[in-house]
């Protein structure tokens, strides 16, 4: 279905296909996938899906390239008059620009955000084996189940109850306050 008009070109392509003419023209109307690719930024396959667009869309043509002693010939993109009459009347003057660059800037904040997620990741990652630590220092100092069934005065051990209870407290509330430091950062995630 051949697009005929400037406004059908303006309202039915998106960026990457306006790219894609636009990396045509450049070359004076007729360039390889490389080509397109190293000027874009696009990959094969979004090349090839707009390619086969376009040339449905009646705004380019495909040829095949010399080989150059490659074992492939290149596809060659050309322009058809349409695109060119299209490209001469403004089209990518008027062609609305800045959503790619508002899909760039979206792409750049989305990166941007998983290095922050990572970022948290690891601190997460740091809190729980704080609290791994704190822990093992808890059961370190309190001890087992036998040391405590081996002491025999009772002054002593009341008094190693009330010294471990104290330590006991700060350890509690150091956990405390790295449980709560740990659910601020996954609260990020939600």
């Amino acid at each position: 279905m051949p697009i005929t008009t400037l406004q059908q070109v303006l309202e039915d392509l998106d960026a990457k296909s306006i790219d894609m003419l636009r990396a045509i023209a450049e070359h004076d109307d007729a360039a390889t996938t490389s080509e397109i690719r190293n000027v874009t930024g696009l990959t094969n396959s979004q090349v090839a899906y707009r390619r086969n667009k376009l040339d449905d869309y009646g705004l380019i043509s495909v040829r095949t390239g010399d080989s150059n002693g490659s074992r492939t010939p290149p596809k060659v993109h050309v322009l058809t008059p349409t695109a060119r009459s299209h490209v001469e009347s403004g089209l990518f003057e008027r062609y609305n620009a800045p959503v790619t660059s508002d899909v760039e800037q979206l792409s750049t904040q989305v990166n941007h955000l998983h290095d922050r997620v990572d970022d948290l990741a690891e601190e997460i990652s740091e809190l729980e084996e704080c609290i791994e630590n704190v822990n093992a220092a808890l059961n370190a100092r309190v001890g087992t189940p036998v040391e405590w069934s081996e002491a025999t005065d009772g002054e002593q051990l009341v008094s190693v109850v009330s010294s471990l209870e104290a330590e006991v407290a700060e350890l509690r509330a150091e956990v405390d306050e790295l449980d709560e430091r740990k659910k601020d950062k996954f609260t990020v995630f939600k």
